[in-house]
Formats: structure tokens, C-alpha cells, sequence
């Protein structure tokens, strides 16, 4: 029943954004004398719509949803069928319901007083901008109305950040809050990724950080351009409670327990029977434990404040649920540990002096990736657990380095780690937090590890892994696939490692391997090829430390103004801002923002359907932003848009005589090319999301 309310709100919003705009072209046309023989929401191709005539008026709704349009008797968009238009004009000369006007070649012809044509420059100025100044004013209306209802709000808190990412360079942790960006006080995590996308790359970000300590630092975020926008690596926060959709993930630890673990809106309230309030919390638990089970406490069945939907959960039970460790899941490949990419500001790390392009090569001694026979080796995947109880003791360790032509021993002292950073884009690097560095995880095989998956088929220490194509069932029978590519300039393989854990039983992994041999190579040059299937097993000596499968909902606020005052001050920000940044966007597309992250229609019901979901507040506000959007992009000065209309009637003014006919056909033939062309793009990009195919 939710979801069907939803769907009807959502349709009900986007028709009335149409309708809006519509509605201002229709009123002003009407106020001008213009007669308008149609006023339609939707488009009614070959002519199957539903409606009514209402005085000289068809008022009535299309069969293709994409827009409405008002028609206006003597507007046409078909140059063509104007200049009809001005010649069947010709036997009204002198009439009393006619009047004379300027022709595109000079001549005086006469038109009927109520037609389009007829007005001056000024009125049909008026009619063509009102649709977009009827959509400014209702973007205005429906932030007032947000506000008042009270907007869900995310605040910009860390939750995790990317591996190797500016936001993990300079230090930031679970729990730390960006109190300033730039000029934006008390930041909304919206407002911090409009802040990157749409900012300056060179100058980057002056942000105030308001720590888990409670002290206050001040850093320079510089995104980096990764995908289809740049970023800065600052995942969302969540808070404890789980969603209210999917408790826990598919063949997660959380999801073994089945009907005696977690259910969907459980508030998690104790860790091992300490109290816990904020997702950090869980968060240094799942790290600094995990290898053990957890003792969970979760509040099940309260129901959140009515002043505060996001707020602790009141009345209900406790229940105590145990939440299994993740053991990980490998191949039984041990990769190359790289050179270092990145040292995170403040730690062990930089403290020792250690430098961007320096190979860590062992640890005590002991090799990382390949030893000789009978030597201890280390994975690289695991240095952080292996560091683990070093950190602890308080025990310093001391690092063999590569840098340059020099081999160097350096100590260092390496930290507890309470966060997480995650390796979720391509080409992310491993992060060992515990020295405070990122190294390349390069996809040269170091060693095998006997008994595995691995060592049954045929790979061995030189090969380089090219592509892993993993592909399994669900649970409901529907084939998945995944591909994710290798190889010297591709260092993937934290993805890799990423998407083998929590699989579904099916899952099985198709390697393509290169290895190297002297004088062999294919008829094109390159080195041979070949591909090996295994599946992955659980490991006892390595484990994750994500979320053992929990499923958390995003840490929000209610954001509701407290005077008329501030609902209007607000109001006039945020339709500002919404005006603003959709230049902006537009500024920057092809640039430092990817055409792949344009959305289409499907896009914009999607993110309406999930505001919806959130209440009032948010669907008000998402309408905002398309409407916001719908004005933008309409006064654009593209022929067939409102803003190419615009433009025609500038020269007209200025002229005194509106373009010659060839020049109007051959220019909207033009703009009627591009705006298709748009729209089976974005069409395209929208349909390719849904299939999960990357553009």
C-alpha cells in the first residue's frame, strides 16, 4: 500500500511540475488576448488523450507522458506553417478583427487580433517566459511548504572513506563531521558532494572538521576526478538502525542467523554489553574485533519520537542477537604489494618519513608477498590484522624500503584502527591504516598458497591476472555477471577482493592470465593468454571488517524551520541554489563532470520515488529541484525550447521583423535534431542503469 501511495505522489508531482509551467504560458497567453485552442499535459500522439472542451479550450492529458504543451492560436513551431499561416492571413486586410504586422521580408500583412502573431514583442516575451518564471515561483512554494513539513537532511559525517581517496589523505575518520565548507555552515552531506562536483578542482575545498574528540582542524580537500564526477572519497554515515526494507545482505554472517537474527528496524543499542550510540561505535568494534563474534543488543519494534522520525527508537524489546565474524573469502593468490600512492596526513607513516613511490618489501624481516622456501611471507591483504597486535603493545616494527637504488630500514610505531576505509571504486588502492599508507595491489601473482583454489588450477607466481570474470545465481534463480579488468594498468584487485566476499554458492571466477615467456607471443605481438575457473573458499587467518552483512539506514535529521521568517529565508536558498547548480552542472558536462552522469525520465521518477519514501518533506523538495530543472534547461537558446523562442523574438525587436523563414526552418530542423538526440541519450544512459551496464 506504501509503495503504491508513493507512486501516485510521485505522478501526482511530476504532472503538476508540467502543469505549472504550462499553466504560466496559458495565463499569460490568456491575459494578452491570445486565444489557446489547447491546454495538455502530456503529449497526445495520434491523437489519444483524454479531456474536454471547456469554452474555446481543449483542456485534456496525453497518452505519451514526457511533457504538455499549451497551443496557441498563430504559434507554430514549423516555420513553415507559419508563412501558411500569414498567407491565408491575406484576405483579412481591413478587417476590424485584424491588425497589420511586419513580415520576415519587410511587407505589411494583416492577422487576426487574437492570434499569437498579432502581439507585440514585449507580450510574447511575456507568454514564452512565463512557463519558466511560473516554475521558479512554484519551486519557491514547494521549499516553503518542505519546510515547513520538515526536510530529511543527511549531515556531512564520515562514515567511511574511500581507500586512497583526498578525503583518506588528509585524514579523515569515522564519525568526523565537516562543520564548514568553504562558506557553507553546518554542511549537508548533499550540499559537500554538490561543493565537489560542481566546484573548483585547483583550489579544492577549505573545510573545518569537527573530530570524534570533540577538537576542530582545519584541511583542504582537492577532488580528484574519478567516474563520471569528481570526489573526494567521504562515504555517508549511518546510523544503528537497520533498514527498513532488507534487515541484512544475501549470504552475509547476518543473514546465516536467519528468523533468530535481526529484523528489518532493529535499533542496535549495545556492543558486548557497552553501550553504543553512534555508528563509530560499531564501526571500531567491527574493526578492532574482527575476528570475534559480537553480542549485539538491538531494540525491536519502537517506534521513533512524532516530532522526530529519525530519532532513538522508544518503547519496544530488547533482544540479544550474535553476529558471527566474516571470515574472507580468496582465491588462495597472494598479488604484489605495489609502491606506495599515498600517505594519510598525521600518521605513523609520514611521522617515519616514509615517501609517495616507496616499496615496502618486508616487515621484521619477514617478506610481504614471495619468500624463499621455507622463510616466513606475509600477505599484503592482511598486513593490517598482522600489525594488529604490534599496535596494541605499543611495539614499534621496522620496514624494509625500496626508494630508488637504495634499500633503507625504517622504524615505525604502528596505531590501533578504530574506522574503516573501503576499497569500492576502480583502481583503489590498498590501504594499510594501521602505518598510515596506500600501496598498489598489483595483479602480478607473488606466491600460491598450497591447498587452495588457486593451486589446483593452472596459475603459479609470475603470472598476471588480465581480467576476473565472476559470474553466479541468486536466490531467486536470476544469472549475474561481473567483470572487472586487471592487468599492469588496471590495479583492481581490491575490487576484485571486494566482490569476492559474501558470494552466493554459485559464484564462480573465470581468470584470464598472462604469463610472461621469452620469445612467445601471439601473431600481434602480445603476450599469451589463457583462463582458469575456481571458485572461492573462506579462509581461517584473514577476516573482513565491514558490516557482517547489516543492513544500516543512512544517519539523517529533520531539518523544520522555526519561524515563517526562516521558512522563507530557506526557501529562497534552496531554490537559489537549485536554479544555480543546474547551470552549473551544465558548465561543467564534458569537463570535469562525465555526460554519463546526465538522467532522463526514468532517473527522475526513480529519485522521486525514493524521496517519497521519506515523506512529504522530501518529495516537496526533489519536485524543487525538477523544477528548478525544467526551467533551466527550457530557457536554453535552442530552437523549440522557450529559450530559442526567446532568442527569435530578441532579433525581431531588434530588427523590427522577425527571421526570415529559411534561417527559422533550417535552425529548428537543427534544434529539434539536438533536443532528440538528448533524449535518446539520456534515454539510453537511464535504460543502462537499470540493466547495470557502465557506459
Amino acid at each position: 500500500m506504501q509503495t503504491l501511495v508513493a507512486i501516485l505522489q510521485v505522478a501526482a508531482g511530476l504532472g503538476f511540475v508540467i502543469f505549472v509551467h504550462e499553466l504560466g504560458h496559458f495565463l499569460v497567453a490568456k491575459a494578452c488576448g491570445v486565444r489557446c485552442d489547447k491546454f495538455m499535459i502530456g503529449f497526445d500522439i495520434g491523437g489519444l488523450k483524454i479531456g474536454r472542451q471547456w469554452g474555446e479550450t481543449y483542456y485534456g492529458v496525453g497518452v505519451l507522458p514526457l511533457g504538455g504543451y499549451v497551443k496557441m492560436f498563430g504559434q507554430e513551431d514549423n516555420a513553415g506553417a507559419i508563412a501558411e499561416e500569414i498567407e491565408a492571413s491575406k484576405a483579412l486586410e481591413g478587417s476590424p478583427d485584424a491588425k497589420p504586422i511586419t513580415a520576415p521580408d519587410g511587407s505589411t500583412v494583416w492577422i487576426h487580433k487574437r492570434s499569437y502573431l498579432a502581439k507585440s514583442v514585449p507580450q510574447r516575451m511575456a507568454i514564452i517566459s512565463a512557463g519558466v518564471i511560473m516554475n521558479v515561483i512554484f519551486a519557491f512554494i514547494m521549499a516553503w511548504f518542505a519546510y515547513g513539513f520538515g526536510v530529511p537532511e543527511q549531515p556531512a559525517t564520515v562514515g567511511a572513506t574511500i581507500a586512497g581517496s583526498p578525503a583518506w589523505k588528509a585524514g579523515l575518520k569515522t564519525g568526523d563531521r565537516l562543520v564548514r565548507i568553504n562558506d557553507i555552515k553546518d554542511p549537508t552531506y548533499k550540499q559537500l558532494r554538490e561543493s565537489v562536483i560542481l566546484g573548483d578542482l585547483q583550489k579544492g575545498l577549505d573545510c573545518d572538521v569537527l573530530r570524534a574528540d570533540g577538537t576542530t582542524e582545519t584541511i583542504t580537500l582537492r577532488p580528484e576526478v574519478s567516474g563520471p564526477a569528481p570526489q573526494v572519497g567521504v562515504l555517508m554515515m549511518n546510523r544503528l538502525r537497520l533498514s527498513l526494507k532488507e534487515a541484512v545482505a544475501p549470504n552475509s554472517p547476518a543473514a546465516s542467523l536467519g528468523d533468530k537474527g535481526f529484523q528489518t528496524g532493529d535499533q542496535i543499542v549495545a556492543i558486548d554489553g557497552q553501550a553504543v550510540e553512534s555508528y563509530d561505535g560499531l564501526a571500531a568494534a567491527l574493526v578492532t574485533k574482527r575476528d570475534e563474534p559480537l553480542q549485539l543488543t538491538v531494540l525491536r519494534g519502537g517506534e521513533a519520537p512524532a516530532t522526530d522520525p529519525f530519532g532513538p527508537l522508544e518503547g519496544g524489546e530488547r533482544v540479544e542477537v550474535t553476529l558471527p565474524a566474516d571470515p574472507m573469502e580468496r582465491l588462495g593468490i597472494v598479488p604484489t604489494l605495489g609502491p606506495i600512492v599515498g600517505i594519510e596526513t598525521g600518521s605513523p607513516a609520514e611521522a617515519a618519513g616514509l615517501k609517495v613511490g616507496d616499496r615496502l618489501i618486508a616487515i621484521d624481516g619477514a617478506a610481504i608477498g614471495a619468500a624463499p622456501e621455507g622463510e616466513p611471507a606475509l600477505d599484503p591483504v592482511t598486513l593490517d590484522e598482522r600489525l594488529e597486535s604490534n599496535a596494541t603493545g605499543g611495539e614499534d616494527v621496522t620496514l624494509t624500503v625500496e626508494r630508488g637504488d637504495e634499500t633503507l630500514e625504517i622504524d615505525v610505531a604502528p596505531r590501533v584502527v578504530t574506522w574503516q576505509s573501503l576499497a569500492v571504486t576502480e583502481n583503489a588502492p590498498l590501504t594499510i591504516d594501521s602505518l598510515g599508507v596506500a600501496c598498489e595491489l598489483q595483479s602480478d601473482i607473488a606466491a600460491i598458497v598450497g591447498g587452495s583454489p588457486a593451486a589446483a588450477v593452472d596459475l603459479r607466481p609470475g603470472d598476471r591476472l588480465v581480467e576476473a570474470r565472476m559470474s553466479w545465481t541468486d536466490s531467486k534463480g536470476k544469472p549475474g555477471d561481473n567483470t572487472i579488468p586487471l592487468g599492469e594498468s588496471q590495479d583492481n584487485w581490491p575490487a576484485l577482493l571486494l566482490g569476492l566476499q559474501n558470494p552466493p554458492p554459485s559464484l564462480e571466477v573465470e581468470l584470464t592470465v598472462e604469463r610472461p615467456q621469452p620469445g612467445a607471443s601471439t601473431p600481434d605481438g602480445k603476450t599469451p593468454t589463457h583462463t582458469v575457473k575456481l571458485k572461492p573458499v573462506s579462509v581461517s587467518d584473514a577476516y573482513s571488517d565491514g558490516d557482517r552483512g547489516l543492513v544500516l539506514s543512512p544517519l539523517k535529521r529533520l531539518h523544520v524551520a522555526k519561524s515563517l521568517g526562516e521558512r522563507t529565508q530557506l526557501a529562497f536558498q534552496e531554490t537559489g541554489n537549485a536554479l544555480t547548480s543546474v547551470v552549473r552542472f551544465l558548465q561543467k558536462i564534458g569537463g570535469q563532470v562525465s555526460v554519463t552522469a546526465l538522467g532522463g525520465p526514468i532517473t527522475i521518477a526513480q529519485v522521486a520515488g525514493e524521496a517519497a519514501f521519506e515523506g512529504i518533506g522530501a518529495l516537496l523538495m526533489s519536485l524543487v529541484m525538477l523544477s528548478a530543472n525544467l526551467a533551466v534547461l527550457n530557457f536554453l537558446p535552442i530552437p523549440v525550447l522557450d529559450g530559442g523562442h526567446m532568442v527569435f523574438l530578441l532579433y525581431e525587436g531588434i530588427t523590427g521583423r522577425p527571421p526570415k523563414e529559411n534561417v527559422m526552418i533550417a535552425l529548428q530542423s537543427v534544434g529539434l535534431i539536438l533536443l532528440l538526440g538528448l533524449m535518446l541519450f539520456v534515454f539510453t544512459l537511464d535504460i543502462s542503469r537499470l540493466l547495470g551496464i557502465q557506459l
